[in-house]
């Protein structure tokens, strides 16, 4: 199964499984590999965003601030950033 989730070398293992029960073998195969892959993938990417947003805060200064601290400070940044609808 960590062979098959790896995608490496699964292709021999899933040939060997096909070759003695045809189709059966494909019913299990790849949903496995599509599953598998993209949950291992979107794992890795949400430990790697995370871990992004975290060194972000502490080179902010701000992984101290409470969340309300926090949202005070995006709600800043966000007005200091919009335009007048109408000019007078």
């Amino acid at each position: 199964m960590f062979k098959l989730a790896q995608t490496e070398g699964w292709l021999e293992i899933m040939y060997k499984a096909t070759d003695e029960s045809k189709w059966m073998g494909w019913i299990f195969f790849l949903p496995f590999i599509f599953i598998g892959c993209f949950f291992l993938l979107n794992l890795f990417d949400g430990i790697v965003i995370d871990n992004f947003y975290r060194e972000k805060d502490i080179m902010l200064g701000i992984e101290k601030f409470s969340s309300g601290q926090k949202l005070w400070i995006q709600l800043q940044s966000k007005v200091g950033t919009q335009k007048p609808k109408y000019e007078v």
